[in-house]
């Protein structure tokens, strides 16, 4: 009897050693996940925007900025003439074979502006102002437009906070 409650409390030794250990790399694995997903992104917006005259997916032929994620989604996703609309024909893209989900709520979606990044009803929300894209899991941390510790990424990009620029 004395052994098994030997063996139990050993057990749970390591178990108490190794759950927080486990947990902590989920954590980093979904943050990692969320900044690979945030350049993926960001990379489809500038192959986007070079080949549609430095208009990028938000951006109408007139001018004015589109507040359709969907539109958004699609133009990224799907084949696109010169004026950017989504045709089978179009000459240029797709840039993302799907849009890919945000591993916090596992939502492949995108928001245009409205309530700020955390709200939890997209995967990803895109501020047409300032063109940060960030994740809109609840805890992100509010588009901040880069800081200490952002990380160059090409096209004039940077990875801050959980956040991605996205030069316009």
């Amino acid at each position: 009897m004395v052994e098994l409650i030997i063996v139990m409390v050993i057990v749970g030794l390591v178990s108490a050693m190794a759950i927080p250990r486990l947990s902590s790399a989920a954590d980093r694995s979904r943050v990692a996940a969320t900044t690979a997903n945030l350049r993926l992104i960001a990379r489809a917006i500038e192959y986007y925007a070079a080949e549609h005259a430095d208009r990028g997916p938000l951006d109408e032929p007139d001018g004015s900025t589109t507040s359709d994620g969907d539109l958004v989604a699609s133009r990224l996703t799907a084949r696109t003439t010169a004026s950017g609309q989504v045709s089978s024909t179009g000459p240029f893209g797709p840039y993302l074979r799907t849009m890919p989900p945000n591993p916090y709520n596992r939502l492949a979606t995108i928001r245009i502006g409205g309530a700020a990044a955390g709200a939890n009803t997209h995967g990803w929300r895109l501020d047409p102002a300032t063109r940060l894209l960030a994740g809109d899991h609840p805890g992100v941390v509010a588009p901040s437009g880069g800081g200490d510790g952002a990380l160059a990424v090409d096209g004039g990009a940077a990875v801050a906070d959980g956040e991605l620029e996205i030069a316009p």
